[in-house]
């Protein structure tokens, strides 16, 4: 004859385990419906505006390059200038050209900090919700980043343009130097 054993009484007295809550991640608990964009075109927007940063980005890249060539042009001048036979007027009007030239290149250098958006660690705070929207809420940051970087951009290559005017100039005036001299 089978007997059940009895459940000792230290074992009954126990209750259950008590159950985690529900978190946000549970399936026990209702996730907020995710927010969506307050207009069909907000996606096509911000793709537009993001691939306008990339562009005026890569805009500086270029810039940045010129802004090389404008100094080893300057530098190639200066040793020529150097060595060269012209007078002393001529070699100081030379100089004076390159080193105008030169801190119009240092000055188109200090714009170097660059506005991008939209901030990932920001947007991450969105991310249960609809993609459209967290372009709608980012698209006011990447305008602002294009308006901020066009006129750092804009400002930075017209330096750049005087700087190549300059070391032209100085060409020229070490060519006049070298057909007087004879």
């Amino acid at each position: 004859m089978d007997t059940e054993e009895p459940v000792s009484s230290a074992l009954a007295d126990q209750a259950a385990p008590a159950l985690p809550k529900p978190s946000s991640t549970s399936p026990g608990r209702r996730r907020p419906a995710p927010r969506r964009a307050s207009a069909p075109g907000v996606g096509l927007a911000f793709d537009v505006a993001s691939a306008a940063l990339t562009a005026q980005l890569g805009d500086v890249d270029g810039l940045n390059t010129r802004l090389g060539g404008v100094v080893a042009g300057a530098l190639a001048l200066a040793g020529i200038t150097a060595l060269a036979k012209e007078t002393v007027p001529w070699r100081a009007a030379i100089a004076a050209v390159v080193v105008l030239a030169v801190a119009l290149s240092a000055w188109a250098s200090r714009a170097s900090k660059w506005s991008t958006a939209p901030d990932p660690s920001w947007l991450a705070q969105f991310a249960g919700d609809d993609p459209d929207f967290m372009k709608e809420v980012a698209l006011p940051g990447v305008l602002r980043a294009l308006e901020r970087n066009r006129v750092q951009i804009q400002r930075k290559g017209q330096l750049l343009n005087w700087a190549a005017v300059c070391l032209v100039a100085a060409g020229v005036v070490l060519l006049l130097g070298r057909i007087v001299a004879g």
